[in-house]
């Protein structure tokens, strides 16, 4: 929390630990608090650029909402972090109860698992 996390960068770094197979299903699972900010602020179009970049390579992305004060949650975050996604969802952790922790980890499983 406090606006430090450089979403951009993070997708980069990602991005270039992958390995470029095709064979495998490459994901970044992006968690964050919804606060972008460093480099002094990280402008919005960067984000989303960086993530154009990954999902044009075949990188699926997916956003995970933590807020630090659940279940306060950055709704302004949710618009920006739906269009990163690959599938334009944000999992969104503001349940102080662990119920939508639950929730969330299966819908991610479903999303991220190798058919058997």
């Amino acid at each position: 929390s406090g606006g430090l996390d450089n979403h951009a960068s993070a997708i980069h770094k990602c991005q270039q630990t992958l390995s470029p197979s095709t064979n495998e299903k490459r994901i970044i699972m992006l968690f964050t608090d919804g606060e972008t900010g460093t480099p002094d602020y990280v402008p919005t179009g960067a984000i989303e650029s960086a993530a154009s970049s990954a999902k044009n390579e075949g990188t699926l992305i997916f956003t995970v909402l933590v807020p630090p004060d659940a279940p306060d949650t950055n709704e302004g975050a949710i618009p920006i972090f739906s269009r990163i996604s690959s599938n334009g969802e944000v999992f969104d952790f503001t349940d102080s109860d662990m119920s939508s922790v639950l929730q969330v980890q299966e819908r991610l499983l479903n999303h991220v698992s190798c058919p058997q």
